[in-house]
């Protein structure tokens, strides 16, 4: 499993500018497990999400297009397989209760902070992004 730094998340509710995927996943505590990246764009920031041996990396993407350039990204990168990405614009998440141990999220679109905790597993962690900030929350 993973081992997540409860004393770092005691002071969560903090925000830090311009992380790179690999402070995300650092900074999170999380050291394994499924990790969703909603908003994924084209691809980039989910592939270094994946480049971690012991996590899986899942896409959700509001854009069909995008979701496409996505995945040639992924494939072009020899990781597909460690990740993946599906276009997803519903208000809700396709996941079930206690199962991602890291969220990302670049644009939650209309998916409210409630959905994105409860899909989150107990210690799970959640970065999402609003403007140049990232807010990063524990379960």
């Amino acid at each position: 499993m993973r081992i997540v730094s409860i004393s770092v998340f005691l002071l969560l509710a903090t925000t830090a500018l311009g992380q790179s995927a690999r402070d995300l996943v650092n900074n999170s505590g999380v050291q394994g497990g499924l990790v969703v990246h909603v908003g994924s764009g084209d691809g980039p920031l989910m592939a270094d999400l994946s480049a971690n041996g012991s996590i899986v990396v899942h896409g959700l993407c509001h854009n069909r297009d995008e979701t496409t350039k996505a995945r040639e990204h992924i494939k072009q990168q020899g990781l597909y397989g460690k990740a993946s990405v599906r276009h997803w614009d519903k208000g809700y998440l396709p996941y079930a209760d206690n199962l991602v141990n890291l969220l990302v999220a670049e644009d939650l679109g209309d998916i409210p902070m409630r959905e994105v905790m409860r899909v989150l597993t107990p210690r799970g962690v959640a970065c999402v992004k609003s403007g140049e900030t990232w807010t990063t929350r524990a379960r």
